[in-house]
Formats: structure tokens, C-alpha cells, sequence
């Protein structure tokens, strides 16, 4: 989750003060909290309900040390301790052995105040894993959010949660099988060499989602506000210094793709679908032995390979926070 448009680890005290100007009230992602949760098994049960009713949502930001009026933030106090890293593994600790299944992906983000105080973010995705029940001195609920807060699941909304947790795996493995299926059989949005491939799916959590649709052009906006840098998987392209990549809209979305070889072939490509699923191909490849018994040194690709990674999940994160 991004506040002001930054990262969680480069939200300032001034971009929370944003938060107070501009009379930001509570959502469905979002809760202010004036003080920490101590120790005692109320306290502690009442901050898992809080964390899991996120994971079992739409992912959200639990904020520590800001007070709310009806919802709405407005001041900022942040809480007082003499060791922060202390207070964030107590908070690691209670996360850690409180729920089940564990919620992957939780950030504990502290800002350090002008008063030397600190606010605590915690940054809760939308899990694939739903539903999650708190289990804290058996405790056994389960909780979920809309526009009014957190709430209590009925028996009912937590049999459909496990419906849609395996029908969301299943739905995604279905979209892999099938574009892998079309790559094999060469109906790709462009002819590519015919050489090994080497494909990358990047598939949010919301892809599914009616409401996950994003424009070309603010697709296209993304593209060029960051350099070019997503043309191919292994080799982040810069626009000043080099022209050999074309782009262009299709019916999937956009399409970034290398200069042409010879017999029109190309030897990457990217897929920006309309839902935010990222297809990223690579048939660059030197690594094989001429010999009939060929293999891939994969130490050769492994760092690139990562790199790449990152890059294309920072462009799914930008396309994920893009109003």
C-alpha cells in the first residue's frame, strides 16, 4: 500500500500530516489507531481481529499513534517508546502466533516524529490464503472489512471464503496453463525466435476482479514516466540511449516489444494485460551446448534474471496504486 504516492519505507512525518489536512477518514483499507495494543489477551485479541479482518479483505494500512474524530484523523501524537525495534517484534511475535494460517507479506513500518515519538504502520495485503482465524488463547474467528470497519464472519461468509480462496488458485493456474499452452503452440502477439523461452507471469491477487481493470493509457503513462525500463526481461532498455523496441496497443492491452531480427522474428516481448498481469518472454539465450545432450547454465541468467524481476514488480506495484 502506498500513502501519498511513496513507498512504505519513504512515508515522512509531512506525509501523514497530509493525512490530517486533507480530513482522511477511516475505510475499508484503512483504520487509525491513537495508542499501541498492550499486553493483556483483550488487547492483544482486538489487534489480530484488526490485522486479519485486512487479509481476509482487500488488504489494507492499521496506523498506530494518529487519533481519530468519527473516523476522520486528526492529530497526530504517535506513541512513545524508549526502543522501537522492541515494540515491532512484540507486534511480529503476536502476528506470528496468533493467526492461522500465517498472512504472508505483512510489513511493520515505524516514523519517527519531531517529538521523537513514533507512528506504526502496518501494511496488510490481500491474502490468497483466506480465510484467516484468529487463534490467540482459542479464540476461533474469523473477521472481514467493508466501508464500516471490521466485522465478525458468519458461517455462511467463511464457507464461501475457503470457496473463494481455491477457486482463485485455480483461476490463476488456469490463466498460466493456458498462456503457456498458446506460447507453445506460437500464437503469440508477435513471431518470436525459435529458440528456448524463458516466461515470467506476474498475476496480482485482484487480477480477477471486475473492479482490477486498468487503461492503455495509463498503462502507456507508467511506460514512459519510468524510462522504458520494462522492454525486456533481462536488459532494462533506457529510451534516451536506445530506439531498437516498439510498442503498441492490442486486444489484451499493451505490448512492449524488441526490435526485429531477421524473417520478422523478435526475441522478447511484454504483455501488459487490461487486469494488471504482467507476460514477460525472453528467448536470449547462448547458454546451451551444441552437443546432442543440451543444457542451460543457469548461473549465466540467475542475477539477470532477478533484476528483471524486481523491475516488473515494481511496474505491478505502480499499476496497482495508479489513480
Amino acid at each position: 500500500m502506498l500513502l501519498n504516492g511513496k513507498s512504505l519505507d519513504k512515508i515522512t512525518e509531512s506525509d501523514l500530516q497530509e493525512l490530517i489536512d486533507n480530513g482522511v477518514a477511516e475505510a475499508k483499507t484503512l483504520d487509525y489507531k491513537e495508542k499501541l495494543s498492550g499486553n493483556s489477551d483483550a488487547e492483544k485479541k482486538e489487534f489480530l481481529y484488526d490485522v486479519s479482518s485486512f487479509a481476509n479483505a482487500s488488504g489494507g494500512n492499521l496506523i498506530f499513534g494518529i487519533t481519530e474524530d468519527k473516523g476522520i484523523a486528526i492529530k497526530i501524537d504517535g506513541i512513545e517508546t524508549n526502543d522501537i525495534d522492541k515494540e515491532i517484534l512484540r507486534l511480529d511475535n503476536i502476528l506470528r502466533d496468533g493467526i492461522s494460517p500465517r498472512i504472508p507479506g505483512i510489513r511493520i513500518q515505524p516514523i519517527q516524529l519531531r517529538n521523537n515519538n513514533y507512528v506504526i504502520i502496518i501494511d496488510i495485503p490481500r491474502s490468497f490464503a483466506l480465510p484467516h482465524m484468529v487463534t490467540y488463547k482459542n479464540s476461533s474467528r474469523f473477521y472481514s472489512r467493508n466501508s464500516g470497519g471490521k466485522y465478525q464472519l458468519d458461517v455462511d461468509e467463511i464457507r464461501t471464503s475457503f470457496t473463494v480462496s481455491q477457486g482463485l488458485i485455480d483461476r490463476i493456474r488456469d490463466f498460466r496453463r493456458e498462456r503457456l499452452s498458446m506460447i507453445i503452440a506460437e500464437e503469440t502477439p508477435i513471431i518470436l525466435e525459435k529458440d528456448a523461452q524463458l516466461v515470467l507471469h506476474l498475476i496480482p491477487l485482484n487480477a480477477f476482479d471486475l473492479s482490477s481493470s486498468i487503461s492503455i493509457s495509463d498503462i502507456d503513462k507508467i511506460y514512459r514516466q519510468n524510462n522504458c525500463e520494462y522492454t525486456s526481461l533481462f536488459t532494462p532498455l533506457d529510451y534516451e540511449n536506445y530506439s531498437g523496441f516498439k510498442r503498441k496497443y492490442n486486444l489484451e492491452g499493451y505490448l512492449i516489444f524488441n526490435e526485429s531480427y531477421e524473417n520478422n522474428s523478435y526475441i522478447s516481448y511484454t504483455q501488459i494485460f487490461r487486469n494488471r498481469i504482467i507476460e514477460a518472454i525472453s528467448t536470449d539465450f547462448s547458454s546451451f551446448s551444441p552437443q546432442k545432450n543440451s543444457y542451460f547454465i543457469y548461473q549465466c541468467y540467475e542475477n539477470t534474471l532477478i533484476q528483471g524481476l524486481k523491475r516488473y514488480l515494481k511496474l505491478s506495484s505502480l499499476m496497482n496504486d495508479f489513480t
